[in-house]
């Protein structure tokens, strides 16, 4: 039932933002990131990440974003944590020149996450929707491509999950 509601709640958000009027200030991107994600657990490797990102860049110092993110897998020995979600976050955005800008993210984070054991498959699972946090940066290479840097903080629960990504975002 949460799924559904937050595809449900994506594809709002994206048919309303493509009824916006695109003006110069208004563009929409959409991206791929890589990164690493530590699980505040003790003895938890880290696990790899990737994002899918969409957004509509409202004004200069604004946009809205909603991504998919697999925060991948942490390991120690038998035992496996797995999360993933979509993100739907304000970004305030801070031009430094016309090439780099830095940015902050504040939103709300879905996710499902489990714990397998070898041998035992799936032990347990949870589900919430939490506050997130990041910061990050931007370079354009041309007027279309940018390569990005960010750090991302999660809260599953009580679980503290940190996630630090480079990608990139195409406009259009």
């Amino acid at each position: 039932m949460f799924k559904k509601t937050v595809m449900a709640s994506t594809l709002l958000l994206l048919s309303a933002a493509a009824t916006a009027q695109s003006g110069e200030t208004g563009s929409f991107y959409a991206g791929v990131s890589l990164g690493l994600t530590d699980v505040d657990v003790s003895g938890f490797d880290k696990g790899r990440s990737i994002a899918l990102v969409g957004g509509y860049r409202v004004n200069e110092n604004l946009a809205l974003e909603g991504s998919y993110i697999d925060l991948g897998e942490a390991e120690d020995g038998p035992w496996t944590i797995e999360a993933d979600g979509f993100n739907f976050a304000a970004v305030g955005i801070l031009p430094i020149n016309d090439q780099f800008e830095v940015f902050g993210k504040l939103g709300l984070f879905g996710w499902d996450a489990s714990v397998h054991r070898s041998g035992y498959g799936q032990v347990e699972s949870d589900d919430g929707i939490d506050l997130s946090i990041g910061f990050g940066a931007s370079l354009e290479l041309t007027p279309e491509i940018s390569v990005v840097a960010e750090y991302q903080h999660f809260e599953l629960d009580s679980d503290d999950v940190s996630n630090i990504s480079v990608g990139a975002r195409y406009s259009f």
